[in-house]
């Protein structure tokens, strides 16, 4: 199978966005290869995905490659076997010496339909995961952060609550409005960094120069005056600016964001997918909500 990821930096970046999936069928097993830089799937080029017998408990050991070219042992497993659901099989990947581990769900028939594993950022540690959720030509995948890792307050109103995200590829997309032109796309992917940037001032140190990127009426201005600033410290590890539709005075932005949380107790790695919706007013452009999708 062979795809290409979407090049969200406008051709700015000089990365490879092309992959290709490969599965192999034997007699005793399912192995998958991967090669390509940008897709965000297993850690190793090749990998046993399944092997028989097909009961709860099999366990197998190999040798793979990981994404730094090196040999590493890792050990899967058979950890439940959902038959009432449509033969659902649930495999646990874990690497020796690590904590690094990787699960699938695989579905007779189908093939994988759900997709786990845990990304390290800075000392800390979070989980991803993409799931279809429907079988048919336009798949639709979902990730989310583990419920441990989230907290569950205010959903799409509380900017730093529980998150259920969506793979920036396949986030529903609308017909309606129009590719802006590349004076319109750098002024709003400028408001987008630079509200981020003065979020940060806000939310570490409630400086309100935030409401200069926001409308008056929005539910953006309501979400600022309702966050707690000053209780936490924030960084962002990540600030991808994705799809940009215009219509006439509107526009929606679909951002890929993630941010590292530090209060007194712990430290949380949150990721999220935004939908901005912009105002312009007057020749200038402004945040007027954003939610989660």
């Amino acid at each position: 199978m062979y795809g290409e990821v979407e090049d969200n930096t406008g051709g700015d970046s000089n990365a490879d966005f092309r992959f290709e999936l490969g599965y192999t069928v034997s007699g005793q097993k399912i192995e998958q290869t991967k090669n390509g830089q940008m897709i965000m799937d297993s850690e190793y080029e090749r990998i046993t995905l399944i092997k028989l017998p097909l009961e709860v408990g099999n366990t197998w050991t190999e040798s793979v490659v990981d994404s730094d070219g090196k040999n590493v042992k890792v050990k899967g497993t058979i950890t439940s076997i959902d038959e009432e659901e449509q033969d659902i099989y649930t495999v646990k990947y874990e690497q020796y010496g690590t904590k690094y581990y990787e699960i699938r769900k695989i579905q007779k028939g189908v093939g994988v339909i759900s997709f786990e594993k845990v990304l390290f950022y800075d000392g800390d540690q979070f989980q991803v995961q993409y799931d279809l959720l429907s079988i048919n030509r336009e798949t639709t995948l979902v990730t989310r952060n583990s419920d441990e890792q989230m907290e569950s307050v205010a959903k799409n109103s509380d900017p730093f609550g529980e998150a259920t995200l969506i793979e920036l590829d396949t986030i529903p997309k609308t017909d309606e409005g129009t590719i802006p032109d590349d004076t319109v796309k750098t002024a709003l992917t400028t408001l987008i960094n630079e509200f981020n940037g003065a979020w940060t001032l806000f939310a570490n140190d409630q400086n309100m120069d935030i409401l200069e990127y926001v409308t008056d009426d929005g539910e953006a201005n309501d979400i600022i005056h309702r966050f707690p600033a000053g209780t936490m410290v924030l960084t962002f590890e990540l600030i991808d600016v994705g799809e940009i539709r215009v219509d006439g005075d509107r526009a929606n932005i679909y951002v890929h964001e993630i941010i590292k949380k530090v209060t007194d107790d712990k430290t949380e790695m949150l990721e999220y997918f935004w939908l901005y919706e912009t105002r312009c007013i007057e020749g200038k452009w402004y945040i007027h909500s954003y939610v989660n999708q």
